[in-house]
């Protein structure tokens, strides 16, 4: 798979965002809470459907509703995708 590098000056690039929502996934992974809500945008949920389904999956036709809600678990080591552009009341 081939993937695109654009690094702006002072930002980041698609693995630095991978590795820190990879950092962030393993701070969920050890709190001992039910329910986490986060809030992120369309780069993200690229990058955490790739960690929950697989990385080599390509999203790339994929759309995704402007403030829908996606939902994930992580149960015995693995994360799943439970609802995608979601857009009713939980």
């Amino acid at each position: 798979r081939q993937t695109r590098d654009y690094t702006p000056y002072g930002g980041e690039n698609a693995d630095m965002v991978c590795a820190r929502l990879r950092q962030f996934l393993s701070i969920l992974e050890a709190d001992p809470c039910d329910t986490a809500i986060a809030f992120a945008h369309n780069g993200i949920m690229n990058m955490m459907l790739r960690v929950a389904l697989g990385d080599e999956l390509d999203y790339t036709g994929d759309t995704r509703k402007n403030c829908a809600i996606h939902v994930f678990e992580y149960i015995k080591g693995k994360w799943r995708l439970l609802a995608w552009n979601y857009m009713g009341k939980l």
